[in-house]
């Protein structure tokens, strides 16, 4: 994708970028933003996102509003999931002589990437590597002191989406975590970053941990007073926690923060 030297007005989909142009001093640029950036903490917080024009979300972009916006570049994302913007509109923005850069975020490789992508993008290549760095510095160190727990005393962890019995199985950003602070997924046996599974079947994995995606509609107290889960080691200890609000994107530069956060929890 051709990108103008200089990037002067940004249409953001991607709240993660957002984010991170904000960290970097670079929120002035973004003049459309997507729905999904007031529920993002350091947004709401600290810009002053009620005047800038939401023009839809990353799913459902308003074409007409993105160009009426005449910007030099459009964020947004690409891949298999259904967040992903539609090619069709893609093409039309294109069609407008507008460029479309699209990240995908499934796993921390990509993350790191898409970092150095806004950093190539927005002329801060330095910045990029020194965020990167940061956010690896403190994923070494919770993974170095995982790396001391022997074998046999490692806890199985599962993670929890939008369904009770949604999980975590091979793939994403949340499947690297529970790795990297030193604890075995069993749903790691499944194939993709969400699967549906029977709630026997998280009986029979009997997870010593359970996390709660922050936005899910439950809390841990339902879990650990409904009879069917009471036979799961995570329910008879208590030990069921909900990821926090403030650290509740796993595709952020915040990532890092949950990444000590599990750990916290596991051991």
């Amino acid at each position: 994708v051709k990108v103008p030297l200089k990037v002067e007005r940004a249409v953001v989909l991607a709240g993660q970028v957002a984010e991170l142009m904000y960290c970097w001093g670079d929120f002035d640029k973004v003049v459309g933003i997507t729905r999904w950036a007031e529920k993002n903490p350091v947004l709401a917080k600290f810009t002053n996102l009620e005047e800038i024009p939401v023009v839809g979300s990353g799913r459902d972009p308003n074409v007409e509003a993105i160009i009426s916006l005449k910007p030099d570049i459009v964020i947004t994302y690409g891949g298999e999931y259904g967040y992903s913007t539609p090619k069709s509109v893609i093409e039309q923005l294109e069609k407008a002589e507008i460029p479309v850069v699209l990240v995908e975020l499934s796993n921390l490789d990509e993350v790191y990437r898409t970092i150095e992508i806004v950093g190539e993008i927005l002329d801060k290549k330095d910045k990029a590597s020194e965020t990167i760095d940061q956010m690896k510095e403190v994923i070494a160190l919770v993974r170095d002191e995982a790396g001391k727990i022997p074998e046999e005393k490692r806890i199985k962890a599962i993670w929890l989406w939008s369904k009770q019995t949604k999980v975590t199985g091979n793939a994403g950003v949340t499947n690297d975590l529970i790795v990297n602070a030193g604890a075995i997924n069993p749903a790691s046996e499944l194939e993709g970053k969400y699967v549906d599974v029977q709630l026997e079947k998280i009986v029979a994995w009997n997870p010593d941990v359970i996390i709660i995606w922050s936005s899910a509609k439950y809390q841990p107290e339902d879990l650990i007073s409904d009879p069917r889960w009471q036979d799961i080691s995570a329910i008879k200890n208590k030990r069921v926690y909900k990821q926090p609000r403030l650290l509740a994107d796993t595709w952020s530069i915040r990532v890092a923060v949950l990444q000590a956060w599990m750990f916290d929890k596991f051991y």
